[in-house]
């Protein structure tokens, strides 16, 4: 179905970012820090009866943060990086804030309506689907085996809490971590490769989407722990 505007003013921003790179090819960093100011920040929902997609003004939001990466090779076999972001994002004023508030009225229940729109004045909450912080680790170790390469290598991310829902208090979803596994041999030739990987080895369950409308509230899940054998040949 095709999207319904709503009268919105006009978006502007004032942005400012600073940054520092260093890479001797042994040691890499990367630091940065921002600052945004919106002005008329625009969101979308799903409400009304035909159902229909909106886009509103979020009148004014704040962004500022930190965020940077490092790598380092410990030896020619051996790497590890670790990356980490904070982020503060609010609504800082937000009027008619769009928030979903189950019905009970018996004109509801005759048009099969479940949660009806009730726009709320809302200042400093958190913004839709932006955790406060977020960080990750890796590291690849490569060795010599039947004469080609096993590289053996692992991930680990981790999101704190954050908010689905645009009036950014509600569908909350609570912080999680994702580890993520893989040994892959690669013959001399670097032409035949042979891995075996496991993803989301941690069983994390979150929810990856959120489907709000007047007629129910739709969640979108994680795949479970899952683990594979993958072949290959360059040609």
């Amino acid at each position: 179905m095709a999207a319904i505007p709503a009268t919105r003013s006009r978006r502007r921003i004032d942005a400012f970012e600073a940054g520092f790179k260093y890479d001797d090819r042994r040691l890499s960093v990367d630091l940065s820090a921002y600052y945004y100011d919106y002005k008329n920040l625009q969101v979308s929902l799903y409400r009304g009866n035909p159902p229909s997609a909106q886009i509103i003004n979020a009148a004014s939001s704040e962004i500022y943060g930190l965020e940077g990466q490092l790598s380092y090779r410990l030896t020619d076999r051996f790497q590890f990086n670790v990356g980490a972001a904070y982020t503060h994002a609010r609504y800082t004023n937000f009027e008619d804030a769009p928030i979903y508030t189950r019905c009970t009225l018996a004109s509801c229940a005759a048009q099969g309506i479940s949660f009806v729109v009730v726009p709320t004045q809302l200042n400093d909450v958190h913004k839709q689907r932006t955790p406060d912080f977020t960080g990750n680790v890796g590291a690849r170790y490569t060795l010599d085996l039947a004469g080609g390469s096993l590289a053996l290598s692992g991930n680990l991310y981790y999101t704190s809490k954050f908010y689905f829902g645009p009036s950014g208090t509600q569908f909350a979803q609570k912080g999680y971590e994702v580890l993520a596994l893989r040994a892959e041999w690669t013959d001399a030739s670097d032409r035949f490769s042979l891995a075996v990987f496991g993803d989301n080895v941690t069983d994390s369950r979150y929810r990856t989407q959120v489907l709000s409308n007047n007629f129910g509230i739709g969640n979108v899940w994680s795949a479970p722990a899952n683990w594979g054998v993958q072949a290959g040949v360059k040609f």
